[in-house]
């Protein structure tokens, strides 16, 4: 399919409304795209929870997180990097003239260009497949794909707030126990004698993050579940010197701020894979196992079973790497 002939200063809306990995991922589109469109106005459709990354950034002219108010932007184009039935149809109702995205069964007729979705099978990552769409209005691949996010200097006074310590003074470890999956997560167990080995160890005093709060946390540890926004964790992690998680948003949160990251995959199917998922930076070690499926296996006895599989001193020997090669 040929590219699409755009002005320079076209109206251009992406939207990429899921998961907070999979939209600080998509932020890597947006320096190209300025590139692409000098005098163009960019805009950025995503959930509400993302707004502490998105308003105010340099590259966007706006942020919104309600399909209703398309409309009021007039885009000439937007580019869906995820398909969203709710968006889909905003975007068709609000006459917006180029609408590309993935091609679906039903909401696929409200696009006027589309592709197949292919990125299951994971042959690439996840930030390569969003340029699949974006050459269709012209733009390519940079040469280094780095996600682009903006932290407000307001979030760094309230996260200041919630710490008993000095930021940049304080040598500390981020570890992230929550994932969207309740079943696809390394043990608790895991993290809390991981938690131990980093302070007695390491000298790194373990910092708790999540999106929910849980009181498992001892005393001993800051527990911050449940207590921060994301811009609040963005400036956490820019000061940490390692975090710990599994793969999911808060990895690509750090790989955006420069944080070293150590991610445990325990999936490995190409869907879920460290090809498709890996954070976008070169301070990353990724710990992982094949673990074969049994006869009979549920999927969650499986998933449950690839994380456990992965032992807390492999995990503590990829922080010890990561801390060497990448020491603040």
């Amino acid at each position: 399919m040929q590219p699409l002939t755009l002005n320079a200063d076209a109206r251009l809306l992406i939207a990429r409304p899921d998961r907070v990995g999979d939209v600080i991922i998509s932020t890597s589109c947006l320096a190209p795209l300025r590139e692409a469109f000098p005098r163009g106005e960019i805009y950025f459709l995503a959930a509400e929870r993302m707004r502490p990354l998105l308003e105010k950034h340099p590259e966007l002219a706006g942020f919104i997180s309600d399909p209703t108010q398309i409309a009021r932007l007039t885009p000439d184009v937007i580019v869906h990097l995820h398909p969203d039935k709710e968006v889909y149809l905003a975007a068709q109702r609000a006459a917006v003239p180029i609408r590309i995205g993935y091609r679906q069964k039903s909401p696929g007729r409200h696009l006027t260009h589309s592709l197949e979705d292919r990125r299951a099978e994971g042959l690439k990552h996840e930030a390569a497949c969003n340029f699949d769409l974006l050459k269709l209005i012209g733009v390519g691949v940079p040469a280094r794909l780095e996600a682009n996010v903006h932290l407000s200097e307001s979030a760094l006074g309230s996260l200041r707030t919630k710490l008993p310590w000095p930021l940049e003074s304080m040598p500390f470890a981020v570890l992230n126990p929550s994932a969207h999956s309740p079943v696809a997560r390394w043990p608790i167990e895991y993290f809390l004698c991981l938690a131990d080995k980093l302070q007695s160890g390491h000298g790194l005093l373990p910092v708790f993050i999540g999106t929910e709060a849980d009181n498992r946390i001892p005393s001993r540890f800051l527990n911050l579940m449940g207590k921060t926004d994301l811009g609040e964790l963005g400036w956490l992690l820019k000061h940490a010197r390692v975090l710990v998680t599994r793969d999911t948003g808060p990895s690509h949160l750090a790989a955006a701020v420069g944080c070293p990251v150590v991610v445990i995959f325990g999936r490995t199917a190409p869907i879920y894979g460290p090809t498709r998922w890996r954070p976008l930076t070169e301070k990353t070690v990724i710990v992982t196992k094949s673990v074969p499926r049994k006869r009979w296996e549920s999927q969650a006895k499986y998933w449950r079973r690839s994380f456990a599989a992965i032992q807390v001193d492999e995990v503590e020997a990829a922080v010890r790497q990561a801390i060497t090669a990448w020491a603040k």
